[in-house]
């Protein structure tokens, strides 16, 4: 079954690769080079009733290892499609 142009669909495990390898870049550089965040919330004037909020590094460096673990399962996903 053809489905778009002269492909025959069976290099989506390419994309499925590249997207692993993304997930994994972004999770090693906020594992290694992580970056606190502040936000001040909403609504933090007169009558405000929202206060701000921060993420730590910790938090930072705990997204970083959720991202490892996606990319690691996009990747192996990508490696079973490619063989069967």
């Amino acid at each position: 079954m053809k489905l778009r142009g002269n492909g025959d669909g069976n290099r989506s495990w390419l994309i499925l690769l590249a997207g692993g390898g993304g997930f994994v870049a972004v999770g090693l550089i906020a594992v290694f080079d992580p970056i606190p965040m502040a936000s001040l919330g909403w609504d933090n004037g007169r009558y405000g009733h929202n206060p701000g909020f921060t993420y730590s590094a910790n938090h930072t460096v705990g997204f970083g290892i959720l991202f490892l673990m996606i990319g690691v399962l996009l990747t192996l996903v990508a490696l079973k499609v490619r063989k069967g």
